[in-house]
């Protein structure tokens, strides 16, 4: 399926349970949620992780971010450094 009839299905009260990108919940749901449930809170869409107390806000696949095997290992540390550096508080 399509990201979006994913989205769609959920939205609709047509599935339980959905995985998204991180920061889409508010972004994508909480409208049409409103909609079926008027009391729905935009809070129950915080990320479940957590990097030593700070859960980040940003992007990434229910908190996961990946980098290719196929990255140079240089590269890949250049990667990791700003990865490390944009997630501290």
């Amino acid at each position: 399926m399509k990201t979006t009839q994913i989205r769609d299905l959920f939205k609709g009260n047509k599935a339980g349970i959905v995985v998204d990108k991180t920061g889409t919940g508010n972004r994508v749901y909480t409208t049409d949620l409103r909609k079926l449930v008027p009391e729905f809170s935009d809070t129950q869409f915080y990320p479940l992780t957590s990097i030593n107390g700070y859960t980040p806000k940003g992007t990434g696949f229910n908190g996961i971010l990946a980098i290719p095997k196929s990255v140079p290992e240089a590269k890949m540390k250049r990667i990791l450094k700003l990865i490390d550096q944009s997630s501290r508080p």
